[in-house]
C-alpha cells in the first residue's frame, strides 16, 4: 500500500513538473546486495538467478578491484568435485582470468553450498566487465546431458590497475 502511495505521490510530482515517468513493471523487480570491501554501489541491472543460487559478491553493477573476491551459494549439482566455472569477461568479452568457485562446505550432501572463487586482473583502463559463474556438468550422466548448462552473468566495472 505505501509503495502505491508512494508512487502515485512521485508519479503527481512529475506531472506537476511537466515530466514523465515509466511505472515499474513487476518484472522491473530485482534482488539487491550491499558492496563488499572491494566494490562501491551503484545501480544494479537486473541479473536472473537460477532456483537455489545467490550471490553475496560483488553486487551487480558493482565497481570492482582486483583481486575480485566472488562468494555466494549454488545448488550442490552445480558443482563437480567440489568447484564449478568462473571467469572474468572484459568490456569486449575477452577473458581476463579465470579461477574455480569453490565449495566451502560438502557439496556431496543435497541442498545449497556457499562458494567462493578469487580473480586476480589487470586493465589498463577503467571497463565494463561480466563475471560469468557456470555449472559443471562434467559428472553429469547421460540424463543430464542434453540439460542446457546454467550459468550466471554478473555486469561489473574493472578499475584499472595501478
Amino acid at each position: 500500500m505505501r509503495k502505491h502511495l508512494a508512487l502515485g505521490v512521485l508519479l503527481l510530482g512529475l506531472a506537476a513538473c511537466g515530466q514523465s515517468a515509466k511505472t515499474p513493471e513487476p518484472s522491473d523487480a530485482q534482488s539487491t546486495v550491499g558492496p563488499g570491501p572491494t566494490e562501491t554501489a551503484a545501480p544494479s541491472p537486473a541479473v536472473v538467478y537460477p532456483a537455489g543460487f545467490s550471490l553475496t559478491s560483488p553486487s551487480a553493477g558493482a565497481t570492482t578491484a582486483s583481486p575480485l573476491t566472488v562468494t555466494g551459494v549454488a545448488p550442490n549439482d552445480w558443482y563437480f568435485e567440489a568447484v564449478f566455472d568462473a571467469v572474468l569477461l572484459d568490456a569486449q568479452g575477452n577473458l581476463l582470468t579465470q579461477a574455480p568457485a569453490q565449495a566451502q562446505t560438502d557439496w556431496t550432501k543435497p541442498g545449497p553450498v556457499p562458494f567462493k572463487a578469487v580473480l586476480t586482473y589487470a586493465v589498463d583502463t577503467a571497463q565494463a566487465g561480466t563475471v560469468v559463474l557456470t555449472e559443471d556438468q562434467t559428472g553429469k550422466g547421460e540424463d543430464g546431458d542434453d540439460a542446457p548448462v546454467r550459468e550466471v552473468r554478473i555486469p561489473v566495472t574493472l578499475t584499472a590497475s595501478n
